[in-house]
């Protein structure tokens, strides 16, 4: 997302640290995603697929959509990533369907996470929705996985 004060000297100081990725105290969308590429694979998320959505919404740069293998472990992968980023300052805007976990929604507004049963994931497709969104791949490196490339443009 781009912010409001781009192009001013107050966007410096939200730019934020290469090394660390942290903005005034948030991390920044890179970083954002990053820590949420690394919790959903320490909880063993299956099938995790980043979409850049930069060019296409106002709303969010990144959705990711994972599925795991039972309520407990949608449970346990929402849970996680919400421990996590919380001992680093980051707060949500919101959370659904957190007791439900057939579909779990984090929205940190830079990057909003879609966690799935597999069924309940193929239904609602949101990869579908956002078929003309790049598909990113995420490389790992010493600072995290970082986005490289799309996987296909589906243009």
């Amino acid at each position: 997302m781009t912010h409001p004060h781009a192009g001013t000297a107050e966007a410096a100081s939200h730019l934020g640290s290469p090394k660390t990725g942290i903005r005034n105290g948030h991390l920044t969308p890179d970083a954002l995603l990053r820590r949420c590429v690394d919790c959903l694979e320490e909880k063993q998320a299956q099938n995790i697929v980043v979409l850049d959505v930069r060019a296409l919404c106002s709303y969010t740069d990144y959705i990711v959509v994972a599925s795991g293998s039972s309520d407990r472990h949608i449970s346990a992968m929402a849970e996680g990533l919400l421990q996590r980023l919380r001992e680093e300052g980051v707060r949500p805007l919101g959370c659904e369907g957190l007791r439900s976990t057939q579909w779990a929604l984090i929205d940190w507004s830079d990057v909003v996470v879609h966690l799935f049963h597999g069924s309940v994931r193929e239904y609602y497709d949101i990869e579908g929705l956002w078929y003309n969104a790049p598909r990113l791949t995420m490389k790992q490196q010493s600072s995290g996985p970082i986005p490289v490339a799309p996987l296909d443009s589906r243009s």
